[in-house]
C-alpha cells in the first residue's frame, strides 16, 4: 500500500535535494527506499532514472523510465528522459519512437522537437531534421543550439546561404561558440566570401587553440587570405 502523499512528497524532495548537492549515492538510496515503500511512485522512478544516467548506468536508468511510463503513460517528463537516454547511447530507432511519442502528447514541447530533429540529423534525414528544428525554434526562438544544428543541416544539403544565416543567429544568441565560428567560416568559403571567412577562422583559432580541427582551421585561413 502506498504511503501518505505528503510523506512521499517530502521524501522525494529530500532525495532530489541530495542529488542537487551531487550526493548521488545518497539520493539513489533515498529513491530506492521511497520506491520500495511506494511502488507506484512514478515521479521517484523518473528521478532515479536520471540519477542512474548521471552515474553512467544507462541500462538500469532505461528500465526505471519505462516503469514510470507503465504507471503513467502520458508522463512526458519520463518519456523525454527515456528518449534522451536512448539517444546518448546511440539507439536511434528507440530514441525516435519516444521523441515522436512526446510530440504526440505535447506538440508544443520544444525539447521533443529538438531531440527528434537530432535523431533525423544523425540519420542524415536532413529535410525532416530541418522541419523539426524549425518547429523547436518557433516554440523556443532563443535556442542557440537549434540554430547551430539547423545550420549544419543546411550546410549538408548545400544550402550555404541559409546555413550562414543560422550560424549568425546562433552566435548572436549564444555568444562565443567555437564550432559556430568554424561552421560559419566554412559556409562563407562556399559562397566565396573569403574576407569574412578569414575573420571567423581567426576567431575560431583564438578560441579553440587545442581543438582537434585547429590544423584544418589554420590551413583554411591561409587559403582564404590568398583569395581576397
Amino acid at each position: 500500500m502506498a504511503i501518505d502523499t505528503n510523506q512521499a512528497e517530502k521524501r522525494l524532495k529530500e532525495a532530489l535535494g541530495e542529488c542537487r548537492n551531487k550526493n548521488f549515492e545518497k539520493g539513489r538510496e533515498l529513491l530506492d527506499n521511497l520506491i520500495a515503500d511506494d511502488p507506484e511512485n512514478y515521479q521517484a522512478m523518473d528521478a532515479l532514472g536520471k540519477v542512474l544516467v548521471i552515474m553512467k548506468e544507462p541500462d538500469e536508468a532505461l528500465e526505471w523510465f519505462k516503469k514510470a511510463i507503465e504507471i503513467r503513460p502520458d508522463f512526458a517528463k519520463a518519456i523525454l528522459n527515456l528518449a534522451q537516454t536512448y539517444y546518448k547511447i546511440g539507439s536511434m530507432p528507440e530514441a525516435r519512437t519516444y521523441y515522436q511519442r512526446i510530440v504526440e502528447y505535447e506538440p508544443k514541447n520544444a525539447d521533443a522537437h529538438f531531440g527528434l530533429a537530432n535523431v533525423y540529423r544523425k540519420n542524415e534525414q536532413y529535410k525532416d531534421a530541418i522541419s523539426e528544428y524549425n518547429d523547436a525554434l518557433e516554440l523556443n526562438p532563443r535556442d542557440a543550439q537549434s540554430y547551430v544544428n539547423l545550420g549544419l543541416c543546411h550546410f549538408k544539403t548545400n544550402n550555404y546561404h541559409d546555413a550562414i544565416y543560422n550560424y549568425q543567429m546562433a552566435l548572436e544568441l549564444g555568444g562565443d561558440n567555437p564550432k559556430a565560428f568554424m561552421n560559419l567560416a566554412l559556409s562563407l568559403e562556399k559562397t566565396e566570401r573569403f574576407g569574412e571567412a578569414c575573420k571567423y577562422w581567426e576567431r575560431y583559432i583564438d578560441m579553440a587553440p587545442k581543438d582537434e580541427y585547429l590544423d584544418m582551421a589554420i590551413e583554411h585561413l591561409a587559403v582564404c587570405k590568398t583569395k581576397y
